[in-house]
């Protein structure tokens, strides 16, 4: 399963019709109290449609950040976040209605199990 298809938006669906690529990197995780995480993925893949507000690929932006939040987590465990580097991002389904999403790297992972995400937004930036 991939984070396109389980956001369920449209718009993100019309960004990547096939899903994000391999080469994500988180770029933020944060932990709530409330039983919830908001996580930055930047992908270095150029959207399939152009945003007007956005600009030019490659010119304007050659980055698009993806802002989710993940609810009713029942685990979350990051090792070695120092050490994050550029990764693919697996979502499998578990047991009761429970995803799973993990990156990992040569020395660092991140494993957060939830019961729902939903997109927040893109934003853009040229690296």
């Amino acid at each position: 399963m991939n984070i396109v298809e389980l956001s369920r938006n449209r718009f993100l669906d019309s960004l990547y019709p096939n899903g994000l690529g391999d080469n994500l990197l988180i770029g933020q995780v944060n932990l709530d109290f409330s039983d919830r995480v908001t996580l930055s993925i930047h992908t270095y893949e150029p959207p399939s449609k152009k945003v007007e507000k956005w600009g030019r690929w490659g010119e304007d932006y050659n980055v698009v950040v993806v802002n989710l939040l993940l609810q009713f987590i029942t685990d979350c465990q990051l090792n070695n976040w120092q050490n994050i580097t550029s990764s693919q991002v697996i979502i499998e389904t578990r047991d009761n209605g429970v995803f799973s999403l993990t990156s990992q790297g040569e020395n660092w992972s991140l494993n957060i199990n939830f019961k729902a995400m939903t997109f927040q937004g893109c934003d853009v930036y040229i690296k």
